[in-house]
């Protein structure tokens, strides 16, 4: 990876966009799953409701080339929308019933850089 230094650098560090810019509007989450087909059919409906109704615009799913039963999901959704879903009652439910085999970890922005 390389970073596209701006004018007023001389090191190719990436700009810290760790605020509020449309940078960090996004989210990796990353899960395991019993079945994936359950998975994708619950997480495209109930899931989709639920993520909707706290605030989530899209997402993106990626199966792990390694680890058959894990997958990597891309969330176009703020940190506030995602803790808000995290702590929906009706959450826990949901993600039983799409085969969740633990609870999702994030992934932490670090930067954007422009290729």
């Amino acid at each position: 990876m390389c970073a596209h230094p701006g004018p007023d650098q001389d090191h190719p560090h990436p700009p810290d966009h760790r605020g509020t810019t449309k940078e960090t509007q996004m989210i990796l989450a990353t899960t395991k799953v019993k079945d994936l087909d359950q998975f994708l059919e619950v997480f495209g409906a109930a899931g989709a409701d639920k993520r909707g109704s706290h605030g989530c615009k899209g997402s993106t799913v990626y199966k792990d080339p390694l680890e058959e039963d894990r997958m990597w999901v891309i969330f176009d959704w703020d940190e506030q929308g995602w803790t808000a879903f995290a702590t929906d009652p009706e959450t826990p439910g949901i993600m039983q019933q799409a085969g969740h085999l633990g609870r999702p970890s994030l992934g932490q922005y670090v930067g954007t850089f422009d290729a």
